[in-house]
């Protein structure tokens, strides 16, 4: 099983990495990016294939983004870095990553790569679109220009990254808030948000890949080992041991019987759909009572 942690939790889990653990907001940003890199890399193609557009804000979400343009830079990609809500304002990890990326781009004329301020219309020539202006923390509807940038990501038709949550999405609830990014795929980090698994959540972030970034186990639930979460993310491998396992030599009535009860004249959808059912996921031998008027379309099938 996999945790699920709403956005409080989440932070909870960063200031332990960071205040009780010692492993710097610098690091895991960097690793994040990292991990958000390889997926594009694998997904999309070569780097330097690509032509990019990335969309960054002021907090960490846009810190992340930020080290997905270097290093995507840094592999050949084409890439622009549209700062959406300017240059000012930023947090101090996402500050020392757009100072690395411009003093980068000074050094090496080889780097295809441009900075600019503000929500200006998602050019249609992008191979991708990254998506990093908002994370865990939005919680009212979106303002422009952010507002304004989510509609040009939509209208593009260009695939989209999310990092972590996309742009718009309640990281707690699932519910789109006002405008929210269509992503075709969502890399998020350190754990998964319960967001992305309920309500508008599935359909918002397209496929959904879990990073690693280096966030302890132990981090990840409360004080004195008490987990913060009450969801969990039930998986194939936690219940196929549980599933009781058919003997080599087994035959249909030492596998179980059951008897549906079901149909009526004219009406053969519930108990076709029923005696199927059983008889895919185990039953043995399924019996089926019904109005002769059903029978000849189940002995049919």
């Amino acid at each position: 099983m996999k945790p699920v942690l709403n956005a409080l939790q989440m932070r909870e889990a960063d200031r332990r990495t960071i205040e009780d653990f010692g492993l710097p907001g610098f690091s895991l940003m960097e690793t994040a990016g990292r991990a958000a890199t390889r997926e594009i890399a694998a997904h999309f193609g070569p780097p330097d294939e690509l032509s990019v557009c990335c969309l960054c804000g002021k907090g960490n979400n846009g810190g992340d983004g930020l080290v997905v343009a270097r290093l995507l830079a840094d592999a050949g990609a084409d890439v622009h870095v549209q700062m959406v809500l300017g240059l000012d304002g930023l947090s101090p990890d996402a500050q020392k990553n757009l100072s690395v990326l411009t003093e980068l781009q000074a050094a090496d004329a080889s780097l295809m790569v441009t900075i600019s301020s503000g929500a200006d219309l998602v050019d249609a020539g992008f191979d991708l679109i990254v998506d990093a202006i908002l994370g865990t923390g939005l919680s009212a509807a979106l303002r422009d220009p952010v507002s304004n940038a989510v509609k040009s990501i939509n209208d593009s038709g260009i695939p989209v990254v999310s990092i972590d949550v996309p742009t718009g999405l309640n990281a707690d609830t699932g519910v789109m808030m006002s405008d929210c990014v269509i992503a075709d795929m969502t890399v998020t980090m350190g754990a998964l948000k319960q967001g992305l698994l309920f309500n508008d959540g599935p359909r918002c972030s397209g496929e959904i890949i879990l990073a690693e970034i280096g966030i302890p186990r132990c981090a990840l639930a409360g004080e004195n080992g008490t987990a913060p979460t009450q969801t969990w993310l039930i998986e194939h491998d936690d219940v196929a041991d549980v599933l009781p396992r058919r003997a080599r030599d087994a035959h249909k009535y030492s596998a179980g019987m059951l008897l549906a009860i079901a149909g009526s004249p004219g009406l053969t959808g519930a108990p076709t759909l029923a005696s199927t059912a059983a008889a895919r996921t185990g039953a043995g031998a399924v019996v089926c009572a019904c109005p002769q008027t059903v029978q000849s379309t189940l002995a049919a099938r």
